[in-house]
This record gives C-alpha cells, sequence and structure tokens, in this order.
C-alpha cells in the first residue's frame, strides 16, 4: 500500500515540477496571464524567466489591445527583489494614440461597480515599484504645446505601500547638453483616507505653476470628498492673466470656488462661486463674476445654475440623462447707461453623448456710445463633444450707434437658420446698415450670402478639417467659407449726387476675394467743373488675404464728359487703377488716365501710414489732344506742337496736397478766329501747396513765342515768368524781361509784378510811323521816321492804364499830307485853311513833346507839342490835343485784319475735321 502512496507522491511531484517548469520557462506564464486577463489583451513575453538567490527577472513584456489593433505597453526586463519587496523596469515605453482610443472607448461602455479604497488597499501589496523613465510613443497628433513638451521628456515614477499608507511621486526632466533639468514634480500621499499632494510645474524661468490639495476622501471613488482644500496659484506673462490663484474650499456638500489675479502683490477677485451639491444635485447661486480683460468696458454678471440626473437616486458626475437650467445674466454699461442681457436655458438634457439645450438671449448690451439689442432663441444640441448652436426662427441682433467712422442708424443681423459648429458658421448670413459718415448720408447698404463651416479667422475656437476630410465630404461647397452679394446706395452732399454700388464676392479661410463690383455715381458740379455720370467697375478680382498681409486687384472709372465753366471740356475720360500692397494702409497703386486721344498720364503712388506719395508721368504727345479744352465759341485750333510733364506728389492729413513737377510744350501752334500765335516753347517747372501754384520754383520760367498775330503782328517774344498763382501780396507773381518785335521796332519789360503796387514800363524802341498809319489804316498822311516811348502802364490799383507816358522821337519825322486830303480841305476851306495847307503840306520834325494817357474806360488823351519846318524852311510851331476811346478804334482798325484772319481759320478748321475723319 505504502508502495502505491510513495508512486502517486513521486508522479504528482513529477507533475508539479513539469509544472512549474512549464510556467516559468515555457509559454505558460504567458497563456496562463492571457487567460485570466481582461478580454481584448493580449500579453507576450519574448523569453523565459530568470531566477536567482535575490530576485526574480521577468523578461520584455508587450500589452497589446486586440480591439484597437495597437501595442500599449512594451517594458524592459522588469526584476523583482524578494527582501525589499520591491518591481524595478529601467524603461515602459506606451503608446499614446492607443491609450487615447481606449479612453474614448471606456466613456461609452456600460457602468461597472464601483472601485473603492477599502478594494484598492486589499488589492495592493505591500512593496515599491519603480520605473526610471516611461517613454510615450505616437504622441504627435497632440496640438496642445505644454502637454506635447511633457510627453517628449523623461518621466519617474514611484509608488510606494507601508502599512496604511500608499504615496506616489512622479517627476518629469529635459535633459540639455547632458545636463537633467526638473519640468514638473508630483508628491501624492494617501494615509488611511486622507489624501495630500503636490505638483509644481516649471517650464522655464518666467513661468511657473503649483496645485496644492488636502482631501478627506469617501470609500468610493464615484463619491465626492467629505471635504478638500485646493489652492492653485501660477505665474505665466504668456496667459490672459499674467498672474493669479483659483481656491477651492469643500465642506459637508457645500463649496466656494474663486478665481484672483495678483496685481502688484495685491488679489483683485475675478469670480466668485458658491455651489453645493446634494442628494447627487449641483446646485449654484449667484456665482459673481467681474471681468475687463481684453474687452471694450468690464463685463459684470451673475450665473444661477441647476444640474441633476433624470434618474432618482443618482449623481449628476456618474449618471445620465441629465436636466439642466441656468440663467447668466451680463450687466454692461456706456455713454447711453446701463444695460442687461439674460442668457437662459431651460428644461436641457445632456445625455453621455449628446445635449439638448433650448436657449433664450434677449436684452441690450450698452458699450461706449452703441447699443446691441438680442432677442435670439436658440438651441445648443448634437454630439456632447461637438455641439451645435441653431439660431431659431425670430433670430435677430441690431445695433444703434456712433463709432469713430460711421453714425450707424440701425444695423441688422437676421441669424435665423443659421448653425455655429466645431468647424465654423454654416447657414445663410446677412447684414442691413444704415447710417451716414462725413462723406456720405442716407447709407444703406445690404450683404446677403451663405456660409459653410465659415471660421471668420477665428482658429482659437474653431477647427479646421483636414485636406482629406474635405475630400471625403459629399458636399460640393468649399468649406471654411461665405459667399455673398451686396448692394446698396448713399448720398454725397458735398456733391449733391448719390452713389449705387453692387456686387458679389466670398470670404475663405483668411482670404477675401470681391468677384464682381459695379458703381455708378450721378453727375455733379464741382466749382469750375461739371462732372458726367461715374461708372466704377473691376477690371481684375479684388483679393486681401490679411494673414500672408498681401492685397491686388484693378478697377476702373469711367465718365462721358467732363465739362469746364469757360466751355472746354475733356471727352470720355477713363481711369485704371491696379493695386497691390499688404493691407489697405499699406497699398501700391498703378494708374493710367485716357480721355479720346488725350494721354494715356501714368501714376505710380504708394499709401502709407496715411500718406499718399507717388509720382505722375506724361508721355509726349501731339498737343492738339487739348483741342476740347477750348471752347467752340472761341474757335481756337490748335496746329501743332507737342506736349509732355512729370509730377511728383503726396497727400498727407498734416499738410494735404503737396506736388511739384514740370510741364514742357514746343513748337505749339494755335490758329485764332482773328490771329494765330505759333512757335510756343516753354519748360514750366512747378509746385503745389496750401492752394498754391509756385511757378518757376528754383528760377524764373523762360517763354518763347515765335508770332503772335492778333491784329498786331508781335515776333520773338520772350519773357521769364516766377511766382505764385492765385496771388498775393505774401505770394506775388512776377513777369520780367519781356521783349517782342512790333512795328519795326521792339518793346521791352523789366519788370511786370501782380499784384500790382508799382508800374511796370512799357520801353519802346525804333517803331516805324509809318507802319503805325498802315496799321491804323489811315492814308490821307503820310509819316517817315522812328518812335521811342515809356509808358506807364497798370492793370489795378489804378484810375488810368497809361498815365503820364511819353513819346519820343528815334529820329527826325517826315510827315507829308496826301494829294486827296489838300484837295478836300481845299475844296471845304477858305483861305485861311488853304495857307495852313501849303505851310504844312510837307514838314521835317525836329523837336516834339507828347505826353499820352489811357483811362481804365478806353478814354485815350494826347497832348503834342511839334517843332517842324516846312518845304520852305519855315519854322512851324504846332500845339496838338485829342481825345478818342482806344478801344473803339482798336475794334475799327481791327476789321480788315480779323476778316482775313477768319478766312484762314476756317480752312485750318476744315483740314483739321478731315484728317480726324481719315
Amino acid at each position: 500500500m505504502w508502495k502505491k502512496c510513495l508512486i502517486a507522491c513521486c508522479a504528482l511531484l513529477l507533475l508539479l515540477a513539469a509544472m512549474v517548469a512549464w510556467l516559468l520557462f515555457g509559454n505558460g506564464i504567458q497563456k496562463t496571464a492571457n487567460y485570466f486577463l481582461a478580454p481584448d489583451f493580449q500579453i507576450q513575453l519574448n523569453q523565459p524567466l530568470r531566477i536567482d538567490r535575490q530576485a526574480i527577472t521577468l523578461p520584455e513584456i508587450q500589452l497589446t489591445s486586440l480591439k484597437h489593433g495597437c501595442q500599449l505597453t512594451e517594458t524592459t526586463p522588469i526584476r523583482f527583489i524578494w527582501q525589499q519587496r520591491r518591481l524595478f523596469s529601467e524603461q515602459v515605453r506606451l503608446d499614446y494614440s492607443c491609450l487615447q482610443q481606449m479612453i474614448a472607448q471606456e466613456a461609452t461602455t456600460t457602468e461597472q461597480p464601483p472601485f473603492t479604497l477599502t478594494r484598492l488597499f486589499a488589492l495592493l501589496p505591500l512593496g515599491e515599484v519603480e520605473i526610471a523613465d516611461i517613454e510615450w510613443q505616437n504622441s504627435q497628433a497632440e496640438h496642445n504645446p505644454q502637454l506635447q513638451r511633457l510627453l517628449a521628456a523623461s518621466t519617474r515614477l514611484k509608488a510606494v505601500r507601508q502599512d496604511d499608507q500608499l504615496r506616489l511621486q512622479l517627476s518629469v526632466s529635459e535633459y540639455q547638453d547632458g545636463q537633467a533639468y526638473a519640468l514638473a514634480n508630483a508628491d501624492g500621499i494617501l494615509v488611511d483616507k486622507t489624501l495630500t499632494a503636490l505638483l509644481v510645474y516649471q517650464p522655464d524661468e518666467q513661468q511657473h505653476h503649483q496645485v496644492t490639495l488636502t482631501a478627506d476622501l469617501a470609500d468610493s471613488v464615484e463619491q465626492l470628498p467629505l471635504s478638500a482644500d485646493l489652492d492653485y496659484h501660477w505665474r505665466s506673462p504668456e496667459v490672459i492673466i499674467p498672474q493669479g490663484g483659483i481656491t477651492l474650499n469643500w465642506k459637508q456638500q457645500q463649496a466656494q470656488l474663486q478665481l484672483y489675479e495678483v496685481v502688484d502683490q495685491e488679489q483683485h477677485q475675478l469670480l466668485a462661486l458658491p455651489f453645493d451639491i446634494k442628494n447627487g444635485r449641483l446646485h449654484i447661486s449667484k456665482a459673481r463674476f467681474n471681468w475687463a480683460k481684453q474687452l471694450p468696458q468690464p463685463l459684470n454678471g451673475f450665473l444661477d445654475l441647476d444640474l441633476q440626473p433624470t434618474a432618482q437616486n443618482r449623481a449628476f458626475w456618474n449618471s445620465f440623462p441629465l436636466n439642466i437650467n441656468f440663467r447668466l445674466s451680463l450687466l454692461t454699461s456706456g455713454d447711453k447707461g446701463k444695460g442687461q442681457v439674460v442668457i437662459q436655458g431651460l428644461d436641457g438634457k445632456i445625455d453621455r453623448q449628446s445635449l439638448d439645450i433650448p436657449l433664450q438671449v434677449n436684452g441690450e448690451v450698452k458699450s461706449f456710445d452703441s447699443i446691441f439689442y438680442t432677442n435670439l432663441p436658440m438651441r445648443l444640441e448634437g454630439d456632447l463633444y461637438r455641439p451645435l448652436l441653431r439660431f431659431l426662427s425670430g433670430s435677430l441682433l441690431r445695433m444703434t450707434g456712433n463709432t469713430e467712422y460711421i453714425d450707424i442708424e440701425e444695423l441688422r443681423l437676421p441669424l435665423a437658420g443659421v448653425v455655429v459648429g466645431q468647424y465654423g458658421v454654416k447657414g445663410r448670413l446677412q447684414a442691413i446698415l444704415k447710417g451716414k459718415t462725413r462723406q456720405f448720408e442716407q447709407i444703406e447698404l445690404h450683404l446677403d450670402g451663405r456660409a459653410n463651416e465659415f471660421i471668420a479667422g477665428i482658429h482659437s475656437i474653431f477647427n479646421i478639417r483636414s485636406a482629406q476630410e474635405v475630400i471625403q465630404l459629399s458636399e460640393t461647397s468649399a468649406t471654411n467659407r461665405w459667399n455673398w452679394n451686396f448692394w446698396g446706395n448713399a448720398k454725397i452732399p458735398s456733391l449733391k449726387s448719390a452713389v449705387n454700388l453692387r456686387g458679389r464676392g466670398f470670404w475663405q479661410d483668411s482670404l477675401l476675394n470681391i468677384q464682381l463690383l459695379d458703381g455708378d455715381l450721378q453727375r455733379f458740379t464741382l466749382p469750375g467743373v461739371q462732372v458726367g455720370a461715374l461708372q466704377l467697375s473691376l477690371s481684375q478680382n479684388l483679393l486681401w488675404d490679411y494673414q500672408q498681409q498681401q492685397i491686388s486687384g484693378a478697377l476702373s472709372v469711367k465718365t462721358p464728359h467732363i465739362r469746364l465753366d469757360y466751355g472746354g471740356q475733356i471727352l470720355q475720360p477713363d481711369i485704371s487703377v491696379t493695386l497691390d500692397g499688404k493691407d489697405f494702409s499699406d497699398l501700391n497703386l498703378k494708374s493710367e488716365l485716357k480721355a479720346d486721344r488725350l494721354g494715356p498720364i501714368r501714376l505710380f503712388s504708394s499709401y502709407q501710414d496715411g500718406m499718399l506719395r507717388g509720382n505722375i508721368y506724361w508721355p509726349q504727345q501731339s498737343s492738339d489732344v487739348f483741342q476740347p479744352l477750348f471752347p467752340k465759341r472761341w474757335n481756337w485750333l490748335i496746329q501743332r506742337g507737342t506736349i509732355r510733364g512729370q509730377t511728383a506728389f503726396s497727400i498727407t492729413p498734416q499738410n494735404g496736397l503737396v506736388a511739384g513737377g514740370h510741364i514742357a510744350i514746343q513748337n505749339g501752334s494755335i490758329s485764332l478766329p482773328n490771329g494765330a500765335i505759333s512757335g510756343i516753347n516753354f519748360s514750366l517747372p512747378y509746385r503745389y501747396q496750401d492752394q498754391h501754384f509756385q511757378l518757376g520754383v528754383k528760377q524764373p520760367v523762360e517763354i518763347k513765342i515765335a508770332q503772335l498775330d492778333n491784329g498786331v503782328r508781335l515776333n520773338d517774344v520772350s519773357l521769364q515768368l516766377q511766382g505764385y498763382y492765385p496771388y498775393s501780396r505774401q505770394y506775388p507773381l512776377s513777369l520780367t524781361k519781356l521783349h517782342l518785335r512790333l512795328l519795326g521796332g521792339e518793346l521791352n519789360v523789366d519788370k511786370f509784378s501782380l499784384p500790382q503796387h508799382n508800374p511796370a514800363y512799357l520801353r519802346l524802341n525804333g517803331i516805324e510811323l509809318a507802319e503805325i498809319l498802315q496799321l491804323m489804316q489811315y492814308n490821307q498822311l503820310e509819316m517817315r521816321g522812328k518812335v521811342n516811348a515809356k509808358l506807364p502802364f497798370w492793370i489795378e490799383n489804378s484810375d488810368c492804364i497809361i498815365c503820364d507816358g511819353v513819346i519820343e522821337q528815334g529820329n527826325d519825322w517826315r510827315i507829308h499830307l496826301s494829294d486827296e486830303l489838300i484837295r478836300k480841305i481845299e475844296q471845304g476851306g477858305g483861305i485861311t485853311e488853304r495857307i495852313l495847307t501849303n505851310l504844312m503840306e510837307t514838314m521835317d520834325v525836329y523837336d516834339s513833346n507828347i505826353k499820352v494817357n489811357l483811362l481804365t474806360d478806353g478814354t485815350g488823351l494826347m497832348n503834342a507839342k511839334i517843332k517842324a519846318n516846312n518845304a520852305l524852311q519855315n519854322p512851324i510851331f504846332l500845339n496838338y490835343n485829342h481825345k478818342e476811346n482806344a478801344f473803339d478804334l482798336w475794334d475799327s482798325i481791327n476789321f480788315g485784319s480779323e476778316l482775313q484772319q477768319q478766312l484762314e481759320y476756317r480752312l485750318y478748321q476744315k483740314q483739321n475735321q478731315e484728317n480726324q475723319n481719315q
């Protein structure tokens, strides 16, 4: 019998030895662990166990999630020291992406029995666990830079269980140049059911975060602590509150949470939130907040909230669905008094994966000189983690008030049907604006379009779909885009005109694209100018990317004519403008003006810091392009010549328009009905500032005219011009060195200034008397000789045009009466007239004293004393006074010349028209 028992014991021992060998040195541990492991997980051991006198060493272990198809954990060999009860591993590698998938799936799993501290201490043996380095893999998808930095650092973990005490220590370090720098430290001790913890995070010298916690825990981890005190304070220049803190005091189901900011070592309360939790229900009553940062004015308000589970005897933090009711009151104040907006949510439902909360927003927001009126029925619905805010029928936001640029009579934003989600705004977006500015009145502008996941550039709130997601969407419209049409009109009081605009475009991401813009401005009048109806249109899309700081586009402005009051006109002016730059405050402009055959006149300019600077270039072209500037009633006809010019200019708020440049005319010729001007040559440098033209900036302008024929033929005209226009005493206009040839002699004027305070002396030299008589068409008298004169000339500030002028002899004169005149005198006169005729038939004048005056009404006065010898060499002394209207005399003597020149002009005009028709 005993032999049978011995054999049985030996067999049992052999079986146990085989089982131990299979477990320790085969794959028995792996199969056994996988058998008892939770479903969908699998452990893999690459090598068998190693046992020595001091410890047991587990090989590298890999834990895989079969459900998610990813390897969650991989460890280096784990060593368990017997006597110290210490478990140690050099490195544990965790897959961050795999862990995130498990956490997301865990939120949807069915509820499990609550875990308790008693069960925790029962499961954890006495001893110590230490991991020298925890390495996170596949964390590139994490967008939080602080968390990404922690995941990339080296983490050391140590956990110790002694009696009824459990301690967990965690340290995160970064290595630079082979030296470790502490990034974060956490130390928590759980004694019985009392937890004390300290967390310090210091990413750099300027930032510091610290959390301290003391709490008496309930046995179940799903129950709230019996009491707790939490203190979190930070110092971080990058956040909106550079230095501040949060405190939480919890006792007997009542708590007080406070948020404060530290300024100059003093605490300023921003939020005081009292709340209580009873019977699993959260109740907040009269929570008060006060916020002024990054807002045009402080925002104060109160919050009341009630959150409770639908099921009885359950708690809000671990039971769904939940019922929510709240009321948020926002208090504002502005120049027009105080305002209040109430946001109310009634009978809302929050489930584990979704929510449905009806919202109503009503009230007024008063900010500075503006008032916002809200009537917004809304609904917060959809996925709990990706909710949608849907504006219901009747949603309307209105605004009135004054801003720096516009007085808003009313701004209406109908929002019914608009949906706001994590990817932006979707639906029909509209705006109607009525108001006025300094330049415009009765403004009415409409904007209407459709948005599709439009975020308006607010990346801090909304997300952007990836390119792959956009491709997978079945929608044909582009995402993050708002397509719109606009139209409107306004009055322009300064022009007594009205403007109309219409167009379309879109806003996508950071790009605004105006694809169509048509506008018309009714005809208007300026001093001396009448402008026909203007038409504005885009010749190239107007693009503005405010993130890339780039703007481009082109437009054109056309009008049938610009008429000048004196009768001239500019026909069919067409202005094209091309622009590019960073934004509307930093632009480069290229413009080109054409008007019938006039131009092109090119403009290159830049607009920066409220200042416009540029250059205008006028390439050389024929002068006859100016023909429309001469009224038809003048009957002036440009025959030949060329013109060119260049101008540099700037427009600033301080100095207005400042310009400078030159205009040059070469070999110009104009045919007049009663004369002609030919051989016009000048280069006119000028400067414009303070509504004054300065002509001849550095030196006088020299003007030359080969011939001017207007009854009196003037040749080789030259003069110098310098000064200002309009002229004044402070800014005079001066004409100097005038020289011309006429009537066989010449005329010189040294200086002639406007306004005139001194006479301009007209100096005549060598004027032929015979040419004067020929000009006057006087054939009854023959005179030979030359005349010199000095004539003080006035055009303003005097009662006379020529005052006390003196005519002198240039040489001896001979005066001879015609036979016809002698015959008429002898036939109609007596003996005395015959004697005088015989004596004065021929005279040689050797001395004379002649004075002339010309009054402003045209009356000419001449007083002459003449000494002469007749043909018999008898002396003759003659006193002669004459009075005649010089203006009438000029008209009479100019009639014949005018008739001849009119005929020539008609021939030139006919020839010019034939050339244009060809």
